[in-house]
């Protein structure tokens, strides 16, 4: 099975680098608003929106195609899958504090691991099927038991993510980008929080 390279050569950094394109523009691109020191009354929706966007677009894309090998309901199987996975963060829980006339403190919010089977053809293909207590017997699955091992296998791809170090380098990465990117913003000094 092959398994592709979440974090090295080509992808990360082109993945990155488009992050941070995007980010420059949306925070470059004129909007009209002067750039007078803010006050704690001033710092704006369109602030918070902005640094909000700049959170959203951290997230990680991870691709995977791995073999899955499973028992449901006494019967075995094993299959190729491959997935897609995002290590994002819960915008919903981002806190933005001010602590001065002209700081606000952004908090890195709690991050989302979620894994779903690729859309792309053949992403999923059963190798073998065949019923535990007789192994020589034909057997076959329902739907819903391979749903049952489908959901089994992204659960354990969800902790894996952390086991393997995925979540802690993409908070880095997420982190020493951030701080570039609020550097950046005229008359405001932002400090990030872990």
């Amino acid at each position: 099975m092959k398994l592709f390279r979440i974090f090295g050569t080509g992808r990360m950094l082109v993945v990155l680098i488009i992050a941070i394109l995007a980010a420059a523009v949306v925070l470059l691109w004129p909007s009209g608003a002067d750039t007078a020191p803010m006050t704690k009354r001033t710092i704006t929706e369109a602030r918070v929106k902005q640094i909000r966007e700049m959170v959203r677009l951290q997230s990680l894309e991870i691709y995977e195609e791995t073999s899955m090998r499973d028992t449901v309901d006494g019967k075995g199987i094993f299959a190729t899958v491959r997935l897609t996975g995002t290590v994002s963060y819960d915008l919903e829980k981002l806190r933005i504090d001010s602590i001065g006339r002209d700081s606000i403190r952004v908090t890195l919010p709690p991050e989302k691991v979620e894994f779903l089977e690729s859309t792309e053809p053949d992403s999923y293909r059963v190798v073998d099927v065949w019923d535990v207590k007789h192994p020589l017997l034909p057997a076959s699955l329902s739907a819903s038991e391979e749903n049952t091992a489908k959901t089994r296998l992204v659960a354990r791809k969800q902790r894996l993510a952390y086991d393997r170090g995925y979540v802690k380098e993409a908070r880095a990465n997420a982190r020493e980008t951030l701080q570039k990117l609020f550097s950046t913003l005229p008359g405001l000094y932002i400090e990030l929080a872990e």
